[in-house]
């Protein structure tokens, strides 16, 4: 247990410490709330581009390199910490931790047949240190985000995360609440009591729901998928209503991380970049960055996938290519209608 909940640990510390540098003032609350995901999504993408490179795979190398970062950048540009904050992050990770027990504890989490695959490529690429070449077809059939996060649970001694994926259920329905209450009472207006009941009937409506909490008690990408598109598109509500780009700063590498869940994320990525670029209140600038850098590294992934797995798995080449070429082809319209 107690290595399970030192993973669980690590991941809050690299989402706040990404989070307070690009976040700032806008709530110390939202930050607490988003440090897990955020923190995740930043280890998986560092892990994926580690997969892409010419070296041994390593998730202590993986870990320190999220951790080294986020130190780094805090030392340097990281604003001055406050007493207020030390609260929140000891809250905070007490909950998380609380949590996390709580699931390993009962072991709710189960095994699918689907989800055999995930775990077999994650032992594969520990055991290998790379992608092999027998991984080819489940390269082009499985997103491979979950067989990353898998392989930290393996070098500690686990057959796999059992918390995982119930805390980012719990995550979305935190989320949820506190996403749901800002945007009914805007900062500088006063709150109504119907401002917080709504939210909370919400929540009761999704876990209510079969769908919602079947998928949060196996291993399956899902409720990470959904945790980290109703990120996405959440910040982008907000960043438009409030005119702050640092939402998008904030969710970036959600959206990174995104492109790794679904062999699709090319295709169901592209309606929120739609959306970003329409949101007239965030500077062009911000957006264009934005869309490009997610645009860029849906190409560049879906690329090495080709490169990869060419020809062998459920998802051709040319379907491959399509989906990586979609976002890349709207950040290149966005880019000419902007100059003219």
């Amino acid at each position: 247990m107690m290595a399970e909940l030192f993973a669980l640990s690590v991941a809050f510390v690299i989402g706040w410490g990404y989070l307070r540098i690009v976040l700032g003032a806008v709530g110390t609350t939202l930050l607490t709330a988003m440090a897990f995901p955020v923190g995740i999504a930043i280890w998986g993408v560092v892990a994926a581009l580690s997969v892409m490179m010419p070296f041994r795979y390593s998730v202590i190398a993986i870990t320190l390199v999220c951790l080294a970062g986020v130190a780094v950048a805090n030392w340097k540009k990281g604003p001055r910490s406050s007493l207020l904050e030390g609260y929140y992050f000891a809250w905070g990770l007490m909950i998380l931790v609380s949590l996390g027990a709580f699931f390993v504890y009962f072991d709710f989490t189960g095994v699918t047949t689907d989800s055999m695959f995930v775990l077999s490529a994650g032992k594969q690429i520990i055991e290998q240190g790379e992608l092999t070449q027998t991984m080819k077809g489940v390269l082009a059939s499985f997103a491979i985000y979950l067989s990353l996060l898998e392989t930290a649970a393996f070098v500690l001694g686990l057959d796999y995360f059992k918390s995982f994926l119930p805390v980012c259920l719990v995550s979305t329905l935190a989320i949820f609440i506190i996403f749901a209450i800002r945007a009914k009472c805007p900062i500088g207006k006063t709150a109504r009591v119907e401002n917080f009941i709504t939210p909370f009937l919400g929540v009761i409506v999704l876990i209510t729901t079969y769908a919602f909490l079947w998928h949060g008690f196996y291993v399956k990408a899902s409720p990470v998928y959904t945790l980290f598109l109703f990120l996405c598109c959440g910040a982008t509500f907000f960043a438009h209503r409030e005119a702050d780009p640092r939402w998008l700063y904030a969710v970036l590498p959600a959206a990174l991380a995104t492109t790794l869940l679904r062999m699709e994320a090319g295709l169901t990525m592209l309606p929120m970049l739609v959306v970003v670029m329409a949101a007239g209140k965030i500077p062009l600038r911000k957006r264009l960055w934005f869309v490009i850098s997610v645009s860029a590294v849906i190409a560049i992934w879906y690329a090495f996938l080709v490169e990869r797995s060419f020809g062998h798995g459920l998802f051709s080449v040319y379907e491959l290519v399509a989906l990586g070429a979609l976002p890349t082809a709207f950040a290149a319209t966005a880019i000419l209608l902007s100059w003219l």
